[in-house]
């Protein structure tokens, strides 16, 4: 009987530690760090409570960062399989312990790597995936989460010790638990906050479809989080047609960003890569075929670059998916204040460019920004 009660305890601080992970994540990406920091909850319930609370911190995680980010669906069994693993792996402790860490920390870049190469069905480029900078950022990811992880557990295991003795124990549990049913709702809605700043503001027109959507997994071998504001019109998909192909959007990119051709160009490379893969293009390519006049404006108050330029792709319109040349141009600057880089980018089809130039203009023209 007492065995079982012990259990149900257990079970109770699980479901807190599943919250750490939502936690730490929101603050990773408040503070704009490269880093997930999305199984640090898993791990703690690993190192304390063993494996299969490890597993199930790791699972009710997985489901609570759905709430959060929709892709973390696909993580849901792989971050259970995680905190299994690092839990018998602190149960044996010695040799076993560091071999389980270095297995948990390349099972956890394995995971997001695969998640990232079903979504956009690239597997055979899976192996170039784990040596790209984002590849490496998971593996250091993993092993912060771990080091913050066994922080926290070394940490509560010498209050337990300092604060049982003195009889305040009961108070600063529950001290914590409140503290970390605060910060968790709080920090997670201001951390969705600042993705979707502009989310509302952005003017709608009957003649666009706008979306806001979070990038983290469209740039994650880049290593880099994000949000994507965008308009197509209703004519995008329909060949002939002024709006052909048209994009008009702005990245919105955690932290600095350099404001090079080569660095601006990557985040449009695979972004659109990815598009034509959901749309069903089965070899997707985009490359830059030139970028020109490149000057230094003023843009709603920030000191920005404007280049224009052209770049082969294809089109994501079936069954033949055409290859086309899209002109367009970009305006990229760094806001200081909120710590983002903006890459604005406008983009039509070679033949319609010209016609259409005032109207991507008017568009941009229209971004609530400044």
């Amino acid at each position: 009987m007492r065995k079982l009660v012990v259990e149900r305890a257990k079970l109770h601080y699980v479901v807190l530690l599943a919250l750490l992970s939502l936690l730490t994540r929101s603050l990773s990406d408040l503070a704009h760090m490269p880093f997930y920091l999305d199984v640090t909850g898993t791990f703690l319930a690993s190192m304390l409570l063993g494996p299969y609370h490890g597993a199930l911190a790791g699972l009710i995680s997985g489901i609570i960062l759905m709430a959060y980010y929709q892709v973390y669906m696909l993580m849901v069994p792989f971050l259970a399989i995680l905190g299994l693993i690092l839990g018998f792996s602190c149960r044996k402790g010695g040799l076993m312990l560091l071999i389980g860490t270095f297995i948990t920390v390349l099972l956890y870049q394995l995971s997001w790597l695969t998640v990232y190469t079903s979504v956009f069905g690239v597997w055979a480029y899976f192996g170039s995936y784990l040596t790209s900078q984002g590849g490496y950022g998971l593996l250091a990811d993993g092993l912060t989460s771990i080091f913050i992880a066994s922080v926290l557990a070394e940490g509560i295991r010498l209050a337990q010790g300092k604060l049982k003795g003195m009889g305040y124990m009961k108070l600063a549990s529950l001290l914590a638990i409140l503290a970390l049913l605060l910060a968790t709702p709080t920090t997670a809605i201001l951390a969705i906050g600042a993705e979707e700043e502009f989310k509302a503001s952005f003017p709608r027109d009957p003649n666009y479809v706008f979306v806001c959507t979070r990038m983290d997994l469209v740039w994650l071998p880049m290593r880099r989080k994000g949000t994507n504001y965008y308009y197509y019109p209703l004519d995008r998909f329909e060949k002939g047609s002024p709006g052909y192909q048209v994009w008009v959007g702005m990245y919105w990119v955690q932290g600095y960003v350099p404001l090079t051709v080569e660095t601006v160009a990557m985040f449009a490379i695979w972004d659109q890569n990815a598009w034509l893969r959901l749309h069903g293009c089965p070899a997707p390519y985009t490359t830059i075929a030139i970028v020109e006049n490149i000057t230094d404006i003023v843009f709603k108050g920030y000191h920005a670059k404007l280049m224009y330029g052209s770049l082969y792709t294809r089109s994501d319109v079936g069954p033949d998916y055409e290859h086309l040349r899209l002109d367009g141009f970009f305006i990229v600057f760094y806001d200081a204040k909120r710590d983002r880089t903006g890459i604005i980018y406008a983009c039509a089809t070679e033949e319609n460019f010209n016609t259409y130039l005032s109207e991507l203009w008017r568009l941009v023209g229209q971004f609530p920004l400044g």
